[in-house]
């Protein structure tokens, strides 16, 4: 596991307000005439910028010169910042409006590719970008688009990768946010393995039925036809580039909210289980008809059963391409209260990536 406190107080002191930035002479390209492509879930519906809080969200473009700088309001989350392909720094880790984030500095001369992602979840305020701060000479130019295949990750906060970078079994919910990397879930090394892209709809706490806690409210079926995840002001509105495979990995909440005292769920609580998951697997066959629809669950005993008694009913019921995979539980590979470390993320990776090459899923993201 690698530890980032160094660099993120580094990245910290680079943050400053755009009043401050545009007195040394900066240019305000404003983002709704930048040459950006953006990655995972987006609202576009407000004037002043594009928001997004989906964990994984990501956008690129390329700019000449030296130096980068975003100008976005955002709720103190992190990010990870690729240059040119390879990974440059995380940055963020604070709270504001029209925050300036130097991205890149002491760069070679030339036109150079900027690709950001979110590391972490937050329930909090919706990122939203306003645009980029340029010196005199720099000017933004269209990155290349690649045609990659789009894998639709529906899931929870093992799916995410919480906590994935903490070195620590036991941490409170803010401290996750820090060492939350999503570049480095077994969601994205799957999709990264099949050059993909990868579009999260994952949230922590959540399930098909209920969260962790038990209850019922705003349940993933619900967030999912929302664009933000924190807020059903604005429905989704479809995909940009329909998914080649769209992977369902929920399940560990609901057992964690609907298990009573001995471990078990009522037959019940599993037949309203069930019926989640098949509502969710039809609703996702009428709006991506040619997608391959993979069941992924987890390593607890329940879940599996239910995952796979779903898959067999779907089948039944006419739903064709649809398969089960599954991965296990790796002793002493769990912090930040009982989730997958980075290592771990990556046997679970293996794992789904050797089941998936044997039902021929690979196939569909050539």
């Amino acid at each position: 596991m690698r530890v980032i406190g160094v660099s993120l107080c580094l990245v910290l002191s680079a943050c400053l307000d755009l009043s401050s930035a545009n007195k040394q002479g900066n240019v305000m390209v404003k983002i709704q005439s930048a040459p950006v492509v953006y990655h995972g879930r987006w609202d576009f519906s407000d004037a002043d910028g594009p928001l997004a809080s989906w964990p994984g969200f990501a956008w690129e473009t390329s700019f000449t010169g030296a130096s980068c700088k975003v100008v976005m309001s955002d709720g103190k989350n992190y990010y990870n910042v690729w240059i040119d392909g390879a990974f440059h720094k995380v940055v963020g880790g604070r709270s504001g409006s029209n925050m300036v984030l130097h991205v890149a500095d002491g760069l070679k001369p030339g036109k150079h590719h900027l690709r950001m992602q979110r590391r972490n979840i937050s329930l909090g305020r919706a990122t939203q970008l306003h645009g980029f701060l340029l010196e005199p000479h720099q000017v933004l130019l269209a990155p290349q688009k690649r045609a990659a295949p789009v894998v639709e990750w529906i899931g929870d906060s093992f799916s995410l990768g919480e906590g994935n970078e903490a070195m620590q079994q036991e941490i409170s919910w803010g401290e996750t946010q820090a060492v939350t990397n999503f570049s480095k879930s077994f969601a994205a090394f799957v999709a990264d393995h099949y050059r993909a892209e990868i579009l999260p709809v994952c949230r922590s706490g959540s399930g098909l039925v209920c969260n962790h806690r038990g209850s019922r409210a705003k349940a993933i079926p619900e967030r999912y036809g929302w664009s933000l995840m924190e807020s059903g002001a604005n429905a989704w509105s479809g995909y940009e580039r329909s998914p080649k495979v769209i992977a369902v990995c929920l399940g560990l909440n609901d057992y964690s909210g609907m298990s009573r005292a001995d471990g078990s769920v009522s037959e019940e609580d599993s037949a309203t289980f069930r019926q989640a998951y098949l509502a969710i697997i039809h609703r996702l066959r009428k709006q991506a008809p040619d997608a391959r629809i993979v069941i992924v669950a987890p390593h607890v005993k329940w879940v599996r059963e239910q995952a796979m008694l779903c898959m067999v009913r779907a089948r039944h019921e006419g739903v064709k391409r649809i398969d089960f995979v599954k991965f296990d539980y790796f002793p002493g590979g769990y912090v930040a209260n009982e989730h997958p470390h980075e290592e771990t993320h990556e046997k679970i990776a293996r794992q789904i990536i050797e089941q998936w090459d044997r039902l021929g899923i690979s196939r569909e993201l050539r």
